[in-house]
């Protein structure tokens, strides 16, 4: 076996898996989707919206998600990795952390993905049924 795969449910986040290699050097890849973040982030902040699988079809106050979106940073990521890694199972004893042993981590610029989203681009996916 190679690497260990762990899905998990956060509830910051929503579903995510963490992919770590079984020899050392231990790699560990974080995989997430910011589009359920930002529509888990809205629900909180009581903005109604329309969810597709992969991000939103209608928003009752755009304005007020594009904060949400902006917000989302290195920083959530890393404290989402370090949640987790501190609950799953983990190559390194509490003494070996304490001595500053930690799973090799970066965080590589995240894929940007433009789901922009007008009256036109809305009518096409419903025409289309890209919508589902």
């Amino acid at each position: 076996m190679n690497h260990f795969y762990f899905y998990c449910l956060d509830a910051d986040f929503g579903p995510f898996f963490l992919k770590v290699c079984s020899y050392f050097p231990y790699n560990t890849k974080l995989c997430i989707n910011g589009n359920e973040w930002a529509k888990r982030q809205a629900g909180r902040a009581g903005i109604g919206f329309t969810a597709l699988d992969n991000g939103f079809a209608a928003v009752d106050a755009p304005a007020a998600l594009q904060p949400i979106c902006d917000r989302l940073g290195p920083q959530h990521i890393d404290a989402l990795l370090r949640k987790w890694l501190a609950r799953l199972p983990h190559p390194f004893t509490a003494a070996d952390r304490a001595a500053g042993y930690r799973l090799p981590t970066r965080s590589p610029p995240p894929p940007l993905a433009s789901t922009a989203m007008t009256e036109t681009s809305r009518h096409d996916a419903v025409a289309s049924g890209r919508d589902r």
